[in-house]
């Protein structure tokens, strides 16, 4: 990618980064003292073992802290959201989970993956897109519900009278929240009432408030985030915990010349990239409208 840049005046190389490839170190589950269900599950998919912060996270989870993970990217979140929900599932079988993502896309993979861990697990979606007829009857038949929060404010807060919705909340024990740094401006304080209220409701109903298991990208300071979103405290695993492997990462900051449309360079670039190396690639921007130029000039 180097040799792109430098052959191109429209671009010009700031920095370069380079991060250092990292062995995976593993470690064993025999002492978390896990149900039956779960050391089936880890054994045949993680014959391994676990790594540090994934094992962390559980030993945090089995003395009923609440946790957020803030480790990189691909580095085992989801096994921590799986395990935590076997074991509560396997403590008392009538126990309900609410897994929460704030879109609609993060929530159909998670779906997928929930569903292929145990036949313990029953697993629901709730969103926009499923019929208000069908809800009550995912809620009553699934152990673990996905929602956005979307729909647990326009929906299942809105029918409290319902007595299962009741039965819902009074049996919520765990409360799973992934891409928690994406709860930022109006969205956060709104999500933040959402949380405050779901929390009350548990309270009145059984005189707790449910567990809370999160997962973010790394931010500056996710405890104080997280009990501004969640009005509780958190146990944070961050990097230090984090021992899964890692590639060899070569990191460019670019700029475009100032004179050059960014559309048009970015076109280039991504034409290059597509036709000429086998890499495959990311691109974040901060808006539905670039997303769509983005797309549509790499088609």
């Amino acid at each position: 990618m180097e040799n792109f840049f430098d052959a191109h005046d429209n671009w010009k190389i700031v920095k370069k980064l380079v991060k250092e490839a990292k062995k995976g170190e593993y470690f064993s589950i025999s002492d978390l003292n896990l149900s039956n269900e779960t050391e089936l599950y880890l054994k045949k998919n993680f014959s391994k073992g676990i790594y540090g912060h994934q094992k962390k996270a559980i030993e945090l989870f089995q003395k009923k802290q609440n946790i957020c993970i803030t480790t990189s990217t691909a580095s085992g979140k989801s096994l921590i959201f799986q395990v935590c929900s076997l074991e509560t599932i396997h403590k008392n079988i009538n126990s309900k989970i609410m897994a929460i993502y704030p879109l609609k896309a993060l929530s159909n993979e998670q779906y997928e993956k929930f569903s292929k861990i145990s036949d313990i697990l029953k697993v629901g979606r709730i969103d926009g897109s499923v019929d208000i007829s069908e809800r009550i009857n995912i809620l009553k038949n699934s152990n673990i519900i996905i929602f956005t929060p979307d729909v647990i404010h326009a929906w299942l807060l809105d029918n409290l009278s319902d007595k299962n919705v009741t039965n819902f909340f009074a049996n919520l024990n765990l409360v799973v929240i992934d891409e928690a740094h994406l709860y930022s401006g109006v969205f956060e304080s709104n999500s933040a009432y959402v949380f405050r209220r779901i929390n009350h409701i548990v309270s009145l109903l059984k005189n707790n408030v449910p567990q809370y298991i999160v997962a973010s990208a790394t931010i500056k300071d996710p405890k104080q985030h997280l009990n501004i979103l969640c009005g509780i405290d958190f146990e944070i695993i961050d990097e230090k915990f984090d021992t899964s492997p890692e590639y060899e990462k070569e990191i460019l900051l670019v700029e475009k010349s100032s004179t050059q449309d960014l559309l048009n360079v970015l076109s280039e670039l991504f034409a290059y990239i597509i036709k000429e190396t086998d890499k495959n690639f990311i691109t974040f921007v901060d808006s539905r409208k670039q997303t769509e130029y983005i797309a549509t000039i790499s088609s």
